[in-house]
């Protein structure tokens, strides 16, 4: 981990834009990896004068978006995790964000969270969690989906990891 930090940190230093981004850290990340290590990732930038969203995506979930009048997946099509070969190219993706929109990032751990019955939190829930919310502030989302999984789980001891990232184009 600390060396996909290092890496992302020297691409963002070197104005690169997310796919090659992605592209150099996989790169780096595929030599000599024996033991086959590797990590999902989104990388994007956002135009905060426009809204104009471009991300690419290193196998991981697509964010979840929620605006005034919808919300679902946000879907950034991608490649393969970072490490496992060593010639993958990652796509930039444009998106246009409407006003008032925020963006919902999770890794894994949120969706394949269990709860004692061995019951698995799933997409569905946290699509469904996103829909409802009538406050789309980053703050509010981000409450909101910890607060969820936290009580789903319950008892029950954390599997994975959970890193969660909201943000919210205001414009």
């Amino acid at each position: 981990m600390a060396k996909t930090v290092t890496l992302y940190t020297g691409a963002l230093n070197d104005g690169l834009t997310p796919g090659e981004t992605l592209t150099h850290m996989n790169q780096a990340l595929s030599l000599n990896n024996d033991a086959c290590m590797f990590v999902t990732a989104l990388c994007g930038t956002l135009e905060l004068d426009s809204g104009t969203l471009v991300m690419a995506n290193a196998g991981h979930m697509h964010p979840i978006r929620k605006s005034q009048n919808s919300s679902g997946e946000l879907i950034v099509d991608g490649g393969i995790a970072l490490g496992l070969m060593e010639d993958a190219e990652y796509a930039n993706i444009t998106h246009q964000l409407a006003p008032q929109t925020s963006l919902l990032m999770y890794t894994d751990g949120i969706s394949e969270a269990f709860n004692t019955r061995k019951e698995q939190y799933e997409e569905e829930r946290l699509l469904a969690l996103v829909e409802q919310a009538m406050d789309r502030s980053a703050e509010a989302l981000g409450t909101a989906t910890l607060t969820d999984v936290e009580k789903f789980v319950d008892d029950a001891e954390q599997s994975d990891d959970i890193t969660l990232m909201v943000i919210h184009y205001g414009h």
